[in-house]
């Protein structure tokens, strides 16, 4: 025991010491004293752009990069931009290769395809929530409903998240469970791969693939494995892997809500304790994510959303209806289906709408780096405390 718990100190400390090494390369690559220095850009889109009415978004080797809406550059499509005037926006892009018939290439094609048929089964803005969803794929909602969701603290549901995937794969599990576990693991497995590409290779999806392959390697293993050293493991990979997450908001809104949800699990005191389960689970895990988000989006957008407080335990429960039916509704195109997909869609758009229209987001102005240290010391210590009296009391 004492070696293995040697072994993965050793293991941690290695990963860790690599990351930091990349992220110091990265970082000293990109900045000199200062000032951003960008050359020629390159490389294969493995990100789906973004547009709105004026504009489209490309993330290429983790640099952001705006242009006109048109034309739509591609998953797949290899690219070489060239910075006008030391910047990323209005550059020249050229196509150099258009990835068509690469495997990147056909998974856009099936993205594609995706959101159309979405979109002739479902109006909007169902179909744009139902593509959110279920599929992870990010489209342009209504500016009014947006700043609703918005302000009800509910756009990580809209949006490729963990929570997408975590529902999926309980649903898949469901209907695997009788099968040989290496045929369950290899579908398992084969789905997150296939989820994460048509979804886009985002921060949050990453994260939950690569804790999903070790959760599901040790469930089928029967291995107990630690949830935190899990999520420490994942983050060092990520940042050995691609560098420039170190930039991403989504990125650390991820582990920190991570974080957040594996100690919402020690605060149960007993199996018969009530918070440990339903309605009140819910309220506990959520409530406890926000409070750790509330430090980062007031750093990096100047605001909270307190309605997230009451939206979330009042209307996640409704996402896992509006997956199943909605996803046997895209497959089948059964008519009753899209009816109960919509209700409880609609369902889900009233809640968050009577939120987001009376509970509007703080303004916090002048957060600085070192407030957001503070809080999130402030926030273990006061976990810390409470996790003491809760054990002290159990006892």
């Amino acid at each position: 025991m004492v070696s293995q718990n040697a072994s993965a100190i050793v293991i941690q400390l290695v990963l860790a010491i690599m990351a930091l090494f990349r992220v110091y390369i990265y970082v000293g690559g990109i900045y000199n004293k200062g000032v951003t220095l960008i050359e020629v850009v390159g490389g294969v889109l493995i990100n789906y752009s973004k547009t709105d009415h004026r504009f489209q978004y490309l993330t290429l080797n983790g640099y952001k990069i705006v242009t006109s809406r048109f034309p739509q550059y591609d998953l797949g499509n290899e690219l070489v931009v060239t910075p006008y005037q030391d910047s990323l926006s209005w550059p020249k892009i050229e196509v150099v290769d258009s990835g068509r018939n690469s495997f990147l290439g056909l998974v856009s094609h099936l993205h594609n395809k995706v959101i159309n048929r979405a979109n002739r089964l479902l109006p909007m803005p169902y179909s744009s929530l139902f593509l959110g969803m279920v599929f992870g794929i990010d489209q342009e909602l209504p500016d009014d409903l947006y700043n609703k969701f918005y302000n009800g603290g509910v756009l990580h549901v809209i949006v490729a998240s963990g929570y997408n995937v975590s529902v999926l794969l309980a649903v898949l599990f469901f209907f695997l469970k009788y099968l040989n576990k290496y045929i369950h693991l290899s579908i398992a497995i084969l789905f997150l791969i296939v989820y994460l590409l048509l979804s886009g290779v985002s921060a949050p999806l990453v994260r939950a693939f690569i804790m999903g392959l070790f959760f599901l390697i040790a469930r089928l293993s029967g291995v107990y494995i630690n949830t935190f050293l899990i999520l420490v493991t994942t983050f060092n990979i990520m940042l050995i892997i691609n560098p420039s997450y170190v930039k991403s908001v989504s990125f650390w809104m991820s582990i920190v809500a991570m974080i957040s949800l594996t100690l919402s699990s020690s605060f149960s005191r007993n199996d018969r304790d009530p918070t440990s389960v339903g309605f009140y689970n819910g309220v506990k895990e959520s409530s406890l994510v926000n409070l750790f988000l509330f430090p980062i989006t007031s750093y990096f957008f100047g605001s909270i959303s307190l309605g997230g407080l009451v939206a979330n335990p009042l209307s996640l429960w409704l996402v896992p209806f509006v997956m199943v039916f909605g996803i046997t509704y895209f497959i089948t195109g059964f008519h009753f289906l899209g009816v109960l997909t919509i209700g409880f869609l609609d369902l889900f758009i009233g809640i968050v709408n009577i939120i987001g229209t009376y509970i509007d987001v703080i303004q916090v102005n002048g957060f600085t780096l070192e407030n957001l240290i503070v809080s999130y010391i402030i926030l273990f210590l006061s976990l810390f405390i409470i996790h003491y009296f809760i054990n002290h009391y159990a006892k």
